[in-house]
């Protein structure tokens, strides 16, 4: 185990695995062992979290990528058959069936997304032939794009327009503004006129009738000039109105002109998309500078514009009446279409209640399947905790083994110092002993010397 975990974590690049040895995971409850153990229990959690976020996938059927697809069934297969391979020493027949079962539901899926590819494709060719079938979508535009120019040219025509009647406006205001100087300067010289006459009345000797009868003749005159200012105050406004008149007639003449125009487009009855059914070609310009009111209009509006117009109604009537019997078919088709899709739908919600069925058998059959799991994997969990304490007591008595193995050593080294000195005394002791022997013996020897003389001495005497 020991080997393993180092293997693995070297494996795995942990940053620190230098300082973990076999010793720190014999002796993992030590107060020094511990700490490291214990960040790198910390990072490998970090990291199963890690991998966790970037691979969120449990259905491997979903992976699109075959490879990953296959890596993933067959380490999903073998970290599963690995212990049970380990605890029988057999093929694990059951796992190999779920691993063909995995491979025949990746088929089946990768069957059912090659027919929804097939279908797309074909709907995609229908509508390729759809479009080829029908107008350009360039010509449209095209189309769009020349209508838009003749629109164009139409508005840079009324915008002139608009500009010449902005000319005459101005030139009008310009010409009143004249006239109103005029009346200013002929204001001015009759002030003038009336000042000096003034002052040739003050010159003159006149009585009184003559200047009761000057107040009243010059009375008159005021009476009189007021009535002609009034009048021509009445003709400017008249003219004026008369000019506003014309102008919104002529406004209205254009306006009409523009909506024929842009009606005769869309009906096809002139520009270059005209109908062919439709024998009429007729362009209105309206001229608002003649004094003619013959020509006004470019064509006569009641002997051209008018038959025209009429044979246009009888063409787009006979046109209705053949769009009418073909929106007719097209409703009956659509009614046989609204009966097939009816009975489609009536296919579709049986299918759908089958589905519903197959469903719930197969929620059935995963809760079934995940209490089974839990059950194992509580089962496994219960395994691992008693190993982990089993693990733990061995190491606590590996360590209390080596604390009394320790002991023995420190008691055995004192005894062997204590017999070391027991010895040292003894072999003192002996030395002493053996040299009082030898003292003994020599005192013996010179006393029985003695003892040995005085014998002699005694037998010779």
């Amino acid at each position: 185990f020991e080997d393993d975990v180092l293997a693995i974590l070297r494996g795995i690049h942990y940053p620190y695995v230098g300082n973990i040895s076999k010793s720190h995971i014999y002796s993992a409850g030590s107060m020094s062992t511990w700490p490291g153990l214990l960040a790198m229990l910390l990072w490998l959690v970090e990291l199963i979290e890690c991998v966790g976020l970037m691979n969120q996938t449990n259905d491997v059927s979903e992976l699109k990528d075959s490879a990953l697809f296959v890596d993933r069934v067959f380490f999903d297969y073998l970290s599963l058959a690995y212990p049970v391979w380990l605890d029988s020493g057999e093929e694990p027949t059951e796992l190999e069936t779920a691993l063909a079962q995995t491979f025949e539901q990746k088929n089946a899926s990768l069957i059912q997304e090659s027919s929804d590819i097939e279908r797309r494709l074909a709907d995609a060719k229908a509508e390729l032939d759809a479009l080829k079938s029908s107008r350009s979508p360039l010509a449209l535009l095209e189309s769009e794009r020349a209508a838009m120019a003749t629109d164009k040219i139409k508005v840079e025509d009324y915008i002139q327009k608009i500009e010449g009647k902005h000319q005459r406006m101005a030139d009008h205001v310009a010409k009143l503004r004249q006239e109103q100087d005029a009346a200013q300067v002929e204001q001015m010289g009759l002030e003038r006129e009336r000042t000096e006459v003034r002052a040739i009345v003050d010159a003159q000797q006149i009585n009184p009738e003559d200047v009761d009868r000057m107040n009243s003749e010059c009375n008159q005159l005021h009476e009189t000039l007021r009535g002609v200012q009034d009048r021509a105050k009445e003709a400017l406004q008249l003219v004026w109105d008369r000019e506003m008149k014309l102008q919104r007639v002529l406004d209205d003449v254009e306006s009409l002109s523009q909506d024929y125009t842009s009606s005769a487009h869309k009906l096809g009855l002139i520009g270059p998309h005209k109908n062919k059914h439709i024998e009429i070609d007729i362009k209105l310009t309206i001229d608002t500078h003649t004094d003619d009111r013959h020509k006004v209009t470019s064509v006569d509006l009641r002997r051209d514009v008018r038959p025209a117009l009429t044979r246009a109604i009888d063409a787009f009537s006979s046109e209705l009446h053949v769009t009418q019997s073909a929106v007719l078919e097209t409703n009956d088709e659509k009614d046989q279409l609204s009966e097939d899709r009816l009975e489609l739908e009536d296919r579709v919600d049986e299918m759908e209640k089958e589905t519903r069925r197959n469903n719930d058998q197969y929620k059935d059959l995963r809760d079934s399947i995940a209490v089974e799991g839990r059950t194992a994997a509580n089962q496994i969990e219960q395994l691992e905790a008693d190993i982990a304490a089993m693990r733990r007591d061995i190491a606590q008595g590996e360590l209390q083994s080596k604390a009394a193995l320790a002991h023995a050593d420190a008691e055995w080294e004192s005894v062997q110092r204590g017999c070391r000195l027991r010895r040292a005394e003894i072999d003192d002791d002996v030395v002493s002993v053996l040299e009082d022997v030898v003292q003994m013996k020599t005192h013996a020897e010179a006393r029985l010397n003695e003892l040995l003389q005085l014998a002699t001495s005694d037998a010779s005497a």
